[in-house]
């Protein structure tokens, strides 16, 4: 596999540096690549349902023609258009379907359909293991809506695709780091690549934790697999992939630990896999004052604005350096921590509430007239208790990693005992 794509690449990519395959298509007047017919692959896919508005079609029409790669018409086809209703009710369901086959030009019609804003409309016709789609539309209230659709061989070959980039692009927020991943597919065939039914598995570092992937409006599907026994973790890739380039997205957590009392010097030295055969490796790591970041055979970060604040970047081509299926090793130091003042916050706390308990008890053992009224929470007390259990359920959903959990309710515990001196009760967690 890599003696028939990556020895390609040289000649695909002369003149295009990494960062420029990364980010896209080249600025006017740069220096590109020449003339090449495998050079179209490294563009990005182009959807294989496209459609407009026609004045040739009247409204409330759908007119869908399926094609092969020669455009030739393809009869007996199944269409399905999937209707996405936004006011739902007397008698209109959420979601609802329209299906037909094509005729002997091709040509699937549905007559009759909505117009206007109030729903949406997606046209699908399933291939093989894969789904063709569009993206969703609407029907103008003066017009109709011409799609074609155009079905490609099928074709399984692992050496007709290989990873462009790998990137990793790292957050810190206290107590974890999120992770959201690129993998940039490119297809240098003239077929519609599937995946097994079963999926191809992609490993992820072992620490990876509340895993989410990217929502897509193509059939491509990432779906976490969790580690079992000596089986490590990761994703199964499922669907397919047109000629051309395409991304597929997903993101994790992974635990960091920063000793209690230190002002921000916790390291973490991370692993990331790489399955398949990848060109190009990246790193984006947000910028944090204290955080240092190297990567196992990149060059030192430099510094790049971006729309969410500065970040630290490297990459480096992988093809003749290192094994292309080697991991990306990351060491982070300096990760910031949550320092001593919550913990000493905390230890300050725990008398307060003891002495809250000492005199809620020595009250109740006291003769009275009249047992008092229980005091009611605080709207403050009440807030952060409710706080806490929803850290609860997050973590039971797999949306906060168990770290964070902990550092969360440490914090929600402080604040509660440092409110109960003002009301004279402890709230049991």
């Amino acid at each position: 596999m890599k003696t028939v794509l990556l020895s390609t690449l040289p000649v695909l990519l002369c003149g295009l540096t990494p960062f420029a395959v990364a980010q896209g298509p080249l600025a006017p007047g740069a220096h590109t690549a020449p003339a090449n017919p495998l050079h179209n692959q490294l563009q990005d896919a182009k959807p294989l349902v496209l459609g407009r508005p026609t004045e040739e079609l009247p409204p409330g029409t759908i007119k869908v023609r399926v094609e092969d790669r020669n455009r030739a018409p393809i009869p007996n086809r199944f269409v399905r258009i999937g209707v996405m209703n936004q006011n739902p009710g007397a008698g209109a369901p959420a979601r609802s379907q329209h299906t037909a086959d094509t005729d002997a030009q091709g040509i699937a019609t549905f007559e009759g359909l909505p117009t206007g804003t109030t729903q949406a409309y997606r046209i699908t016709v399933p291939h093989g293991v894969a789904t063709l789609g569009s993206m969703p539309f609407r029907l103008p209230t003066d017009r109709g809506y011409a799609a074609s659709a155009r079905v490609l061989p099928l074709t399984s070959d692992m050496s007709k695709v290989f990873q462009l980039m790998h990137r990793t692009r790292i957050s810190l927020v206290e107590g974890r780091m999120r992770l959201t991943q690129q993998v940039q597919w490119v297809n240098l065939s003239n077929e519609l690549f599937v995946f097994p039914e079963a999926g191809t598995f992609a490993a992820l570092p072992k620490e990876a934790t509340a895993f989410q992937p990217q929502a897509s409006m193509t059939d491509q599907r990432v779906n976490y697999q969790p580690a079992e026994s000596a089986k490590p973790g990761g994703v199964r890739l499922r669907g397919s992939l047109p000629p051309g380039r395409t991304n597929m997205v997903w993101s994790f957590d992974v635990p960091i630990e920063v000793p209690a009392f230190s002002l921000g010097t916790g390291a973490l030295d991370l692993e990331i896999p790489v399955t398949f055969n990848t060109f190009l490796g990246r790193v984006e790591v947000q910028e944090l004052a204290g955080l240092g970041v190297t990567v196992d055979g990149m060059p030192n970060p430099e510094r790049h604005p971006t729309a969410g604040g500065p970040v630290w970047v490297t990459e480096a081509p992988r093809k003749g350096k290192v094994d292309s299926t080697a991991p990306i090793v990351i060491h982070l130091t300096g990760i910031p921590g949550p320092g001593p003042w919550r913990w000493l916050a905390l230890f300050a706390a725990i008398p307060i509430a003891a002495f809250g308990v000492a005199v809620g008890k020595r009250k109740a053992n006291a003769p009275s007239k009249a047992d008092p009224t229980p005091t009611s929470p605080t709207p403050e007390v009440a807030d952060l208790v409710a706080q806490y259990h929803q850290l609860t359920a997050l973590h039971a959903a797999g949306e906060i990693g168990p770290q964070y959990l902990t550092t969360e309710q440490h914090r929600l515990r402080t604040q509660i005992a440092e409110s109960i001196r003002s009301q004279g009760e402890v709230s049991e967690l």
